[in-house]
């Protein structure tokens, strides 16, 4: 079987060199570039299996990052929950609701995306209370200081799906359909989420308000 050679292919954060000449072993390896910068060796099949996928930063980066949960110790708190919940929709795309979020575009502020402490401040100064939610003002915004605060569940709710006119309902449908405009460019006309223009484009049921 012909050999693969793996020069210039990315596996994980690992970038591949070159092949390095084998010394008395069988498996192939690589000179690598980690994304760090840090520039190794490594064999070919530890990459391709995923056994390696760095030069160790990923690893103490993991590590890190548990050491920051443990030493603010309140990863079973709402706030922290709320701190996971926002960072999973919009980064992990194997979340439920990923598509509602960052594949959109939204994201989570620097200020707030790895640092809890600054999160959790925010929340409290901000009128944090169990029970309330974090609510996007601007339904289409990144979730930001400027742009967020606590709402409850009604509350969220009117902001997230207010209620349309039929006949903006009428022509969200007919925009669509004849290509003016497509989902998330609709989004931001009637500022609405995505999955709201979703279910208005599909013909599917929505609420609208009964005054045309």
């Amino acid at each position: 079987m012909k050999k693969i050679d793996l020069t210039g292919n990315k596996f994980s954060r690992l970038l591949v060199l070159e092949e390095v000449k084998k010394i008395n072993t069988k498996r192939t390896r690589y000179k690598v570039k980690c994304d760090c910068g840090k520039i190794f060796e490594v064999n070919g099949s530890d990459m391709k299996n995923g056994n390696t996928k760095s030069c160790g930063c990923y690893r103490n980066e993991k590590m890190s990052n548990v050491g920051k949960v443990a030493k603010h110790n309140m990863s079973f708190h709402p706030i922290y929950k709320v701190f996971h919940g926002i960072r999973q929709r919009c980064y992990n795309s194997n979340d439920c609701n990923y598509h509602n979020y960052g594949a959109r575009g939204i994201s989570v502020c620097d200020e707030w995306r790895s640092n809890f402490n600054g999160f959790c401040k925010w929340a409290v100064d901000n009128g944090w209370k169990k029970g309330l939610s974090i609510d996007r003002i601007d339904v289409n915004g990144n979730y930001e200081p400027s742009n967020c605060r606590w709402a409850t569940s009604t509350e969220q709710s009117r902001n997230t799906r207010k209620t349309l006119k039929k006949h903006q309902v009428l022509t969200i449908r007919n925009l669509y359909k004849i290509g003016a405009f497509n989902q998330s460019e609709l989004a931001k006309i009637y500022n609405k989420d995505s999955s709201i223009i979703s279910l208005i484009i599909n013909n599917k049921s929505y609420y609208y308000a009964a005054n045309y």
